[in-house]
């Protein structure tokens, strides 16, 4: 019998969801300068559009659940989103942090030698704002460092394509959610213009890995918040998993 040869964990991604979130407040400063101070290379997070088309760092559509203040992003200008205390909810230590700019954020990128993962969220704001979401982001992310990698991923394929056009060389991922199980998920990310493709951790199984992988699609899951579950994924052949728990992983994930 051939002994199958084991994968090299340096060759693995691990992303650090919404920042070092189990240490520090998702999507905040705090959260995201602790993924070097982890170890890790890797960050993913979210972008939102405030009402007077700011690109500001937030995962749900409101800030209702991670700061003091309530409202839609979509609503509120940023002046009203800087007031917001975004982590005192986490720990009093974290008192006084805001809701990250895009800017802000690009910037600790830069200075910590970070990898990003960038989410578009679907836009409630209508499609002349999304546009706008788009477009903002694309002028801005020239700014980051030729020595960072950088991904950018959505649900919206609309939006991915729009990004796409703007950017064409920035490496594109479709997410796919566990109820998109019976789509061809290898179609739709080619028509996006993808390369990579995000799948829900949920239902996923190694034939559909392996099949995509051999149709020359690279593979990052979410979200995987075990260690053992993560090292079932990576043997099947993925390339990356999206975790909460990126600081528990031995340092030999960490390097790539």
């Amino acid at each position: 019998m051939i002994k199958k040869q084991a994968f090299d964990p340096s060759t693995k991604r691990v992303f650090a969801h919404r920042g070092m979130s189990q240490l520090a407040p998702e999507n905040t400063l705090a959260a995201f300068h602790k993924v070097k101070e982890s170890g890790v290379h890797w960050l993913e997070t979210d972008l939102d559009l405030t009402a007077d088309g700011q690109i500001v760092i937030l995962h749900d559509e409101s800030i209702d659940r991670t700061t003091d203040k309530k409202g839609a992003i979509h609503e509120l200008t940023l002046a009203e989103v800087e007031t917001a205390d975004a982590g005192s909810w986490f720990g009093s230590e974290f008192t006084g942090q805001r809701i990250p700019t895009l800017p802000q954020l690009i910037d600790l990128i830069n200075a910590d030698g970070l990898n990003v993962n960038f989410e578009l969220k679907p836009y409630l704001g209508g499609d002349e704002r999304a546009t706008t979401l788009i477009e903002g982001f694309a002028k801005e992310l020239k700014r980051v460092s030729p020595q960072s990698q950088v991904i950018v991923s959505s649900f919206n394929a609309t939006m991915l394509k729009q990004f796409k056009a703007l950017s064409p060389d920035t490496p594109t991922a479709m997410l796919f959610k566990r109820t998109q199980s019976k789509q061809d998920w290898a179609a739709i990310a080619t028509d996006t213009g993808s390369k990579i493709i995000h799948p829900d951790v949920r239902g996923l199984t190694r034939a559909r890995v392996e099949k995509l992988k051999k149709a020359g699609f690279e593979l990052n899951v979410w979200t995987v918040n075990s260690l053992k579950a993560a090292y079932h994924l990576f043997d099947w052949g993925v390339d990356g998993v999206f975790t909460d728990i990126s600081h528990r992983f031995p340092e030999a994930y960490k390097r790539q």
